[in-house]
């Protein structure tokens, strides 16, 4: 069997091992934002060569998975994002996919102004003089804060 795509994973995001737990895996490419680095393997590496199918083996530690469904739109994210997520649920059909077909650059715009937002768990910010960061570390239960915040503009 030829190969079509050969990636080497470079960095392990802090909340992957939950997403594994619950049967799949986020892949990225190197130029992912950071906020997803954190939720996905992220991977360099050749360039897709092909497209991926039904039935292809996809290799991973020297363990031999067989792809059983694959998205219609599968292989131009992984072509161009280096993204894909892998489902280890044995399923023969995909998901379908979200319809894309929309303005990006509108839908950033909607993103623009004062927003509400929960502030990450890996944050520095300090709850009764803790930052979040720390109660994630020491297996706590990270309490939810928000914050105030504004975007001025968004381009893509």
């Amino acid at each position: 069997m030829k190969k079509i795509y050969e990636r080497e994973i470079i960095h392990l995001g802090d909340f992957l091992e939950e997403s594994y737990e619950e049967g799949f895996i986020i892949l990225f490419g190197e130029k992912a934002n950071e906020d997803y680095k954190e939720y996905c393997a992220v991977h360099v590496g050749t360039d897709l060569e092909g497209d991926l199918k039904q039935g292809d083996i996809l290799k991973l530690r020297n363990v031999d998975y067989k792809i059983t469904a694959v998205g219609d739109v599968v292989n131009t994210n992984l072509a161009e994002l280096g993204h894909i997520t892998l489902k280890f649920d044995g399923e023969v059909e995909a998901e379908k996919e979200v319809n894309l077909d929309f303005s990006f650059s509108e839908e950033l715009q909607k993103f623009v102004g004062k927003n509400h937002q929960l502030v990450p768990k890996t944050s520095n910010k300090k709850v009764n003089g803790k930052k979040l960061m720390d109660y994630q570390r020491e297996g706590l239960e990270v309490p939810k804060v928000y914050s105030d915040i504004e975007i001025y503009s968004m381009e893509d």
